[in-house]
Order: structure tokens, then C-alpha cells, then sequence
């Protein structure tokens, strides 16, 4: 389709046949003019947004008769109205040609506001749908959150292969152990570690770290100290759960004491990029550990007997009914001043 005159978002174009190209160029229409091949519909470039089709000659109207009867055939879009303005001349036939064009303009402002129109309706419709969807998931992350408050949900339990210390990760004072974490850092709340029966020593210092892989993030960090150690589980929980933006994690220990500490091992890993490395030295084993996750981002609950992380305390600290039924006054005199009531799980101060 050839294209002639300057063609310009504020003017709509008309088609006719190539005939009739020089007398429509005459008539000085406000409109782009795009001339019809020979070829018919199937020469025409789509899309074709023209406002009207015209013809001011006898063979003109041939060719634009013949172009209506085999546009459906190629095209999607319904053909533009056809004018046949053959029968006019001069004056009349100016004005025929004007009108036309501006008919063709109002139907086509009409279609395009009632496009924007519907448009406008589905988005409302969608933005609706989406605010929905979100109280929806608000709602049920809240019921989840007021039911898991128990500190999240066991995800992984590696024990160790054996109790005694013996068949530990033997720390020596200033010694580090680094553990591969084989789950993403997503919603990680508390994890744990298991501490042989020892002869503990009485002073010194254990530093736990979670360090993120893919962003190099230091994202948790405990500090205990060598009188709080002792046969067992220990328990370290963050004052929130890790986002979720999954990462690989590294598990850090550094021991600063006046004796060894030693640590439970677990099963033998084939994969050493997931084994413990002691003190630079790559081990067969995993370092025994107990990991727990959380709804991302959420603050979580601190377990009994759990060692808070140093990370910014949530502005609110849930504790269970078990621990609140377990407080007692700090003074013999108030004794009385504590209630907990059972089918509450409150306690009355």
C-alpha cells in the first residue's frame, strides 16, 4: 500500500483506490491518503486503522467493491465504511468527502472511548480482585502465625552418631567450625546444636553466626558464655525469621575459652561441600544440628530455654502459655499477685 502525504497522529487516514489518488489529493482532505493496491486485501499492511474508504470514479468503485468482498478474507478488522462519492463532482463531491471523513472520525472517537472505558472497568475489576487476594492472604497468615506460635516448624534433625565426646568436633581455645546449612536461609527461625557430656570449662565464650552465601550478609549472631553450656541441646532462635530471599547459609562457630569445647558430630555427608570444616581442615562429617523455620519476616515466638540472637527485638515478645504459667514473683511478699489461668493461657499480674 503506497502512503502519501505526511502522516501525523492528529490526522486519520482514508483509503482508495490508487485510481482515484490524484483527484482525492485535489479535494484537499484533512486525512493521511492510502492508496489500495491492485492485489486487493490481502496488499493491505495491518494494521489498518482508517476512518473511511472512498471512490470518486466508476473504476474506483470496482476496485473498492472488489476490496470490501475480499477484505474478511484476509484481515480481522471489519472494513471501513465505503463511500462511493462517484456520482459527484466538484463542490459536492468536496463536501461528500469531508463529511465522510468526519463521520468516520466520530465513529471511531466513539469505539476508542468505549474501549478505554471497558479497559478502565477490567482494571477496577483486577485492582479489586488483587486487594481481595491480599486481605485474603493477610487473614491467613495471621491464623497461621497465631497457631504456629510454638517458634516454627522442624525442618531438619540431624542427631548425633554417637554421645560421647570422643566421637566429637574437638574445638581447641580460638578454634572455628563452619557448617554448609543444605537448606536456603528462607524463614529460618532457631536451629540448635548438640553439646557431649564434658568437663566444661568454666570460662570463655561461644560465638554463633549465620552468614548468607549470596549476599555475604551476616544475618544472625549468638554469644553464650561457658557457664551456660552444658550436656545437651542448645538452642539458638532469632527474634525474627529470615526473609524470604533464599541464600545459601553458613553456620559459624568460634570457641574463646581455657579449655576445648566439643561439639556433636553427625552422619557421614558424600557431599564435603556440606561436611563441617574444623579449623581450615575439611571433615567427612556434619556437625549435629537441629534447624526450625518460621513465616518469613515474622517475628517468632522464643522457645523455652532458647538463647535470643543479637538481632533488633520485634516490638512485641510472644511468650507461650507453659512459660507464663511457670512465672513466679520476685518477691516472697507479692506471691499472691501472679494468676494463670489455664483456659486462658494468660497470666494476671
Amino acid at each position: 500500500m503506497a502512503d502519501h502525504g505526511t502522516a501525523s497522529p492528529a490526522r486519520p487516514h482514508v483509503l482508495l483506490p490508487a485510481c482515484d489518488l490524484e483527484a482525492a489529493r485535489a479535494l484537499d482532505l484533512p486525512a493521511t491518503l492510502l492508496a489500495l493496491p491492485d492485489a486487493g486485501a490481502h496488499g493491505v499492511a495491518q494494521p489498518v486503522c482508517a476512518v473511511a474508504l472512498l471512490c470518486l470514479s466508476a473504476p474506483g468503485r470496482a476496485v473498492a467493491e472488489a476490496l470490501c468482498a475480499d477484505w474478511p478474507a484476509h484481515l480481522a478488522d471489519p472494513a471501513p465504511p465505503l463511500q462511493d462519492l462517484s456520482a459527484l463532482e466538484g463542490a459536492a463531491q468536496a463536501q461528500a468527502a469531508l463529511r465522510a471523513v468526519a463521520e468516520g472520525m466520530t465513529a471511531a472517537l466513539g469505539r476508542s472511548l468505549h474501549q478505554r472505558a471497558d479497559l478502565l472497568g477490567q482494571i477496577a475489576a483486577l485492582r479489586i480482585a488483587h486487594e481481595d487476594q491480599g486481605l485474603a492472604l493477610a487473614r491467613a497468615e495471621a491464623l497461621l502465625e497465631m497457631q504456629a506460635r510454638s517458634g516454627g516448624w522442624p525442618v531438619q534433625d540431624h542427631a548425633p552418631l554417637a554421645l560421647e565426646a570422643e566421637d566429637g568436633f574437638r574445638l581447641p581455645p580460638a578454634a572455628s567450625l563452619r557448617q554448609r546449612l543444605a537448606l536456603g536461609s528462607d524463614g529460618i527461625s532457631a536451629l540448635a546444636l548438640f553439646l557431649p557430656d564434658q568437663p566444661f570449662a568454666p570460662e570463655g565464650q561461644l560465638t554463633a553466626r549465620l552468614e548468607l552465601g549470596g549476599s555475604g550478609a551476616e544475618a544472625a549472631r549468638w554469644s553464650i558464655a561457658a557457664p551456660d553450656l552444658g550436656r545437651g541441646w542448645l538452642h539458638l532462635a532469632l527474634a525474627r525469621a529470615l526473609p524470604d530471599d533464599p541464600q545459601t547459609v553458613d553456620l559459624v562457630l568460634d570457641w574463646q575459652g581455657t579449655g576445648p569445647l566439643v561439639l556433636g558430630a553427625g552422619l557421614h555427608h558424600p557431599a564435603r561441600a556440606l561436611c563441617a570444616t574444623l579449623a581450615g581442615v575439611a571433615q567427612d562429617r556434619i556437625l549435629a544440628h537441629r534447624l526450625w523455620k518460621f513465616l518469613p519476616g515474622r517475628a517468632v515466638a522464643l522457645p523455652l530455654g532458647a538463647h535470643r540472637s543479637a538481632q533488633t527485638a520485634p516490638g512485641w515478645l510472644h511468650l507461650p502459655p507453659e512459660a507464663l504459667a511457670e512465672a513466679v514473683a520476685a518477691d516472697d511478699a507479692r506471691a499472691g499477685a501472679l494468676q494463670f489461668h489455664d483456659a486462658l493461657g494468660a497470666l494476671q499480674v
